[in-house]
């Protein structure tokens, strides 16, 4: 970010950020458990959906079944944003 002013609460959310100790995205649920998060985009013209990171909780370890129902769920999401195909980055 070269030559750019932010604000008091800007600078403490950057530095909180590239520390690794602000979360972002989206939120993961299995098994009525808070899992991970996730950090979606996508791109409606050439309807590709990404997602760019993904973040397990201290201790989750995905299993074969979690593997499946996320890919299902990530499809479904994925299509109601108008896309297509998915591109995991993370």
């Amino acid at each position: 970010m070269k030559n750019t002013l932010l604000s008091a609460s800007e600078a403490r959310k950057l530095a909180l950020y590239e520390q690794g100790l602000l979360q972002t995205g989206l939120p993961v649920l299995y098994n009525d458990r808070f899992v991970g998060r996730f950090d979606p985009k996508a791109d409606r013209k050439t309807k590709t959906f990404y997602v760019k990171s993904l973040h397990y909780e201290e201790g989750f370890q995905p299993d074969e079944t979690f593997n499946v129902l996320f890919r299902e769920k990530l499809e479904e999401f994925a299509a109601f944003n108008g896309c297509q195909k998915i591109i995991m980055s993370a």
